[in-house]
């Protein structure tokens, strides 16, 4: 089974530092998901779920993405990963990869 482990002592971010301003998590993937330069260990899943006005009243925008990160949270990669799209929250969107999101054991992140 492909899991995908949720890092939460880990707050996702940019080159910065700023984290992001969605719902946002990092996850270690087992196995590595193969990408075009090589493998992704690490990615961040980040959920976009809004309402927006549009000519027909109020829609609800929901998208989650999945980019390659690091350890720490960093994306270092903005290319969207496979699974990333419409999808209502991180375990769609990992579960459109592949994955399934497990829980780390207690005090262990690496």
């Amino acid at each position: 089974m492909k899991t995908a482990t949720l890092l939460a002592d880990e707050v996702a971010h940019n080159e910065l530092g700023e984290p992001f301003r969605t719902d946002t998590a990092v996850y270690r993937l087992d196995p590595p998901l193969m990408i075009r330069d090589g493998i992704a260990d690490y990615v961040v899943a980040s959920t976009i779920d809004e309402w927006i006005p549009t000519s027909y009243g109020q829609r609800r925008l929901y998208d989650t993405n999945l980019f390659v990160s690091d350890e720490e949270g960093m994306v270092s990669d903005w290319d969207e990963l496979h699974g990333s799209g419409n999808n209502r929250n991180h375990a769609e969107a990992l579960a459109g990869a592949g994955y399934t999101i497990v829980a780390a054991p207690v005090g262990a992140n690496a």
